[in-house]
């Protein structure tokens, strides 16, 4: 019963405790005894963590929530950055092809996370900068004749006027931090 309470019993072990527990009361009281038994043991054994632990967890917890103020991207930003800052951040499944999750409230730059399944269609740019990181995922970006492979840690800047195309080359769809600022 201890490894039940503990949740270290396997799963038939587990069905079989709760079925015992549904049926005899005298189970269910030995396994309200364990666990208030074990809740009074790590209360009392319990270890004071250092002051600046807290503050150090809650400012972690506060930059990895606060999307307000948003590096420009650059040839020189860190998908491993980005990647850790938006770890719980998933799009709706079943993934459309393209789907954009804003972030932070900025018009300048609009800063997104997308996922694209197969890739994104010709377009162009006439009053919008667009650059991008890879984070997960491999690509095609068709700009004008030009043609690039880009891998996760890769930048691009979309130049203004040109055509340009993104297929996903991998299994997987490609998931990018997406900038978008207003063309001077």
């Amino acid at each position: 019963m201890e490894s039940y309470v503990l949740g270290l019993s396997s799963e038939s072990e587990s069905r079989l405790a709760e079925k015992m527990i549904s049926q005899y009361p005298e189970i269910k009281s030995e396994r309200d005894q364990i666990s208030l038994t074990l809740e009074k043991y790590a209360f009392l054994h319990q270890v004071q963590p250092p002051a600046h632990l807290k503050d150090s967890l809650m400012r972690e917890i506060t930059l990895a929530n606060d999307f307000s103020t948003l590096p420009y991207l650059s040839e020189t930003s860190s998908s491993e950055n980005w990647i850790a800052r938006i770890k719980n951040i998933t799009p709706p499944q079943p993934l459309e092809d393209i789907y954009l999750h804003r972030l932070g409230e900025s018009d300048d730059p609009e800063t997104y996370i997308a996922w694209a399944k197969t890739g994104i269609p010709p377009e162009v740019h006439t009053d919008t900068l667009e650059s991008f990181l890879i984070l997960e995922g491999t690509c095609t970006c068709y700009i004008g004749e030009q043609v690039t492979d880009m891998s996760p840690g890769d930048f691009m800047v979309i130049p203004l006027y040109i055509e340009h195309s993104v297929t996903v080359t991998s299994e997987i769809p490609l998931k990018v931090i997406l900038q978008k600022r207003k063309a001077a």
